[in-house]
């Protein structure tokens, strides 16, 4: 089984670099270089993929990173709702690592004590996707996903943390990454808010990627710095954990 991800992910990156090589080529024929641009966001799709089906724990990683940026391509991509579904491609990559890990021994899956009540939530959940009242199956189909796709975490968390040097490597991590969004962000507040927004954001993000407050002393307009995330709102609750952390 090792061998035959190893083979696959090694036939993703041959047929991942021949794209490239195409794609750039005519990139420098023609001049354009919206192609390129896209193909680099392919390629680094394609590498996301194949490094969480080797490790699931690199994938699980890479997963948490995504929650973080995932409002930047969303604001350079017109607010493209598929980007908001990137991560739930990424940890169902992740679930299906664990589960080739676990089905060759490599991990044990953890029996819970509240398998029952859990089993019978999800029971509930199911019936009501088929609500008479509902305006379409696909708000239930959406309603599962919200409240019980993200489930298996509780046993991805529980094997990827099984001492306390790994907590505190991953609480460092995320302290690391979570510094550098707060420097990009006082970055944006002095700079202004051109840097890390596109020139022309979408119409539903204008308001929040934009936003000033006034000054109460002197009435300048100060800019709110939103730093990755589309909002400041947003950007201010993710510095309130960071903070807590």
């Amino acid at each position: 089984m090792t061998l035959l991800r190893s083979s696959l992910v090694s036939i993703v990156g041959v047929v991942a670099l021949t794209l490239f090589a195409a794609i750039t080529g005519m990139a420098v024929v023609t001049g354009r270089s919206g192609p390129l641009a896209l193909t680099l966001m392919v390629l680094l799709l394609i590498s996301v993929i194949g490094l969480t089906l080797t490790s699931w724990r690199s994938g699980t990683m890479l997963f948490f990173l995504w929650l973080l940026f995932e409002d930047l391509p969303r604001k350079f991509l017109g607010n493209n709702m598929l980007v908001y579904f990137g991560k739930d491609l990424l940890v169902a990559l992740v679930y299906v690592s664990f589960l080739l890990d676990a089905r060759a021994r490599r991990e044990r899956i953890p029996a819970f004590s509240f398998r029952v009540p859990l089993l019978a939530f999800v029971a509930l959940g199911v019936v009501q996707v088929f609500n008479p009242a509902s305006p379409s199956l696909l708000y239930g189909l959406l309603g599962l996903k919200v409240y019980f796709f993200y489930i298996p975490l509780v046993v991805i968390g529980y094997s990827l943390v099984r001492s306390e040097s790994d907590l505190r490597a991953i609480l460092l991590e995320f302290a690391i990454v979570a510094a550098i969004i707060a420097l990009l962000g006082i970055v944006q507040g002095i700079v202004g808010l051109d840097f890390l927004n596109p020139t022309v954001l979408a119409p539903e993000l204008e308001a929040l990627g934009r936003e000033v407050r006034r000054s109460s002393l002197s009435g300048a307009l100060v800019p709110r710095a939103t730093s990755i995330f589309v909002s400041e709102g947003r950007q201010g609750s993710f510095m309130m954990l960071a903070f807590l952390i």
